[in-house]
């Protein structure tokens, strides 16, 4: 193997996480790093071997390092080659080795099976820099041409056909780790990435081909505190990813099927304390095909012009209402001919994309810790809704149209009225549009019998009322301070 001073990742956290054990406060030493990185290491069950420690007037170089740890039917050794540690003028660190390391990983199944696996990790063209900053370490990476690939696998001490290359463009970041009041932060970048992956089944010679395409990801996150510390926690973190192609071919097999993604990306963010918790997530349009064996069609396909969904809710336990909302909608979903020939082949839906939309927010509160673990372990995690406020249900589907809007308060001081419920007080807007056209065309498809249809008109009479516009009908559903339930004003009898 050949060995050169380019800057090294390890294959496991260690490298990385070593920041947390190093003297904060002054120019670091070689011998510090290296001390640190063993704990580390001791710490979390890894072994660490090293043939020979060489000091060096800028430095330490550790020769012929190797790694080991494993728990629980899992294993990973690695070999590290040569790693220098070097001191840099401005009393930061420079981390340095081969440009390639061999993994090797090991798994026992619960039947006793053994698969091993050996792969080469490729860190060309790398830079590792541990830095002091005020009461904390950092340090900075960059990685160009990174790559993995399997160069040997078996079974029970058999060989094990599989083959798998990933190649990432360029991976950057940085990580800082403060210690008096605790806090990180991390930044990181993934450029073009390649997967590629064959496999065959030796029991049934089915094969397995895969192959991915990621454009970028590109991610930050920061934190402060802990749960745990009187002064809370504050974290929040943002991901932004790319165009990703996957391709995904199994074949020689009852359960044979291709599948086809193709996605414009998305992103996701999230940010919690010890009292809040907010996420939100948003797939931009992606579209997927498959087709297969057990599929009766030559293939099934659909789109979505996007998927996003946003919710905010309380953490802490507490006897004053706060507030949560909860959003998502998925917008021009469309499926495919194939399936519109089979479901309407005299095309009498009109082909148009489905959309839904579900906005909604209040004031509630929790009667107890959810973090605690006797809660968590729980099927029941008792709280109260105080209010709830519907800001928009929307859904459009084959020509028609639902819509809604309301709001509601709730008195939890009366639970018998609506059976165990807090009795809630407000009034849902309801609006239908060409649901009597929809209905019809039912009918005409021979999915709904025409009696049936009938019955269907006659029950929503008590609740609809026509409104303005063709084929469109409204409600008003209200429920009084009573607990009396009515539409447009009048009492259900039900």
């Amino acid at each position: 193997m050949i060995h050169s001073r380019k800057p090294l990742i390890m294959g496991t956290a260690s490298l990385i996480a070593l920041v947390a054990f190093v003297q904060q406060g002054h120019a670091m030493t070689a011998q510090e790093v290296w001390d640190s990185w063993q704990q580390f290491a001791e710490t979390y069950g890894e072994t660490i071997n090293v043939e020979q420690i060489t000091q060096t007037p800028d430095g330490l170089i550790l020769s012929g390092v190797s790694y080991a740890m494993g728990e629980d039917g899992f294993g990973i050794a690695g070999e590290a080659g040569d790693i220098f540690l070097t001191e840099q003028a401005d009393g930061s660190v420079l981390i340095t080795g081969a440009e390639e390391t061999v993994i090797a990983m090991t798994t026992v199944g619960e039947d006793g099976e053994v698969f091993e696996m050996t792969f080469l990790q490729s860190l060309p063209d790398m830079e590792v820099l541990v830095t002091n900053i005020s009461d904390g370490v950092a340090f900075d990476y960059s990685i160009l041409d990174m790559g993995f690939e399997i160069i040997d696998a078996t079974l029970d001490g058999a060989a094990f056909p599989l083959s798998m290359m990933v190649d990432i463009g360029a991976l950057e970041g940085s990580y800082s780790q403060t210690m008096a009041a605790p806090s990180f932060g991390v930044d990181y970048s993934v450029i073009d990435t390649s997967v590629q992956i064959s496999a065959r089944n030796p029991e049934d010679a089915s094969t397995l081909e895969m192959d991915l395409i990621l454009d970028s990801v590109v991610g930050t996150a920061r934190s402060k505190g802990s749960m745990e510390s009187d002064s809370g926690v504050d974290a929040q973190g943002s991901t932004l990813f790319g165009p990703m192609d996957l391709h995904v071919d199994v074949s020689g097999s009852p359960d044979a099927f291709v599948l086809d993604l193709l996605s414009e990306g998305g992103n996701g963010s999230g940010q919690v304390s010890d009292t809040q918790m907010t996420y939100n997530v948003n797939y931009n349009p992606f579209e997927v095909s498959v087709s297969g064996a057990k599929i009766p069609l030559p293939e099934v396909s659909f789109s979505v012009g996007g998927i996003s969904t946003t919710l905010m809710m309380p953490l802490a336990k507490s006897s004053v209402p706060q507030p949560f909302l909860f959003k998502t909608a998925l917008t021009d979903f469309a499926i495919g001919t194939a399936i519109w020939n089979l479901i309407d082949p005299a095309e009498i839906l009109p082909r148009v994309p489905a959309s839904l939309v579900i906005d909604v927010a209040g004031l509630g509160n929790w009667f107890v810790d959810i973090f605690d673990p006797e809660v968590t372990a729980s099927d029941d995690i008792p709280g109260e809704i105080h209010a709830l406020s519907i800001s928009e249900v929307l859904l459009e589907l084959a020509g028609a149209r639902l819509e809604a809007q309301g709001n509601f308060t709730f008195d939890n001081n009366d639970l018998t009225t609506f059976e165990g419920m807090p009795r809630p007080t407000g009034a849902l807007d309801i609006t239908l549009i060409g649901v009597n056209t929809l209905v019809d065309r039912l009918v005409q498809m021979g999915l709904l019998p025409a009696d049936q249809a009938m019955g269907l008109r006659m029950m929503s009479g008590m609740i609809l009322r026509p409104g303005n516009g063709e084929d469109t009908l409204v409600s008003k559903i209200e429920i009084s301070p009573d607990g009396r339930v009515l539409a447009n004003g009048q009492a259900l009898p039900f």
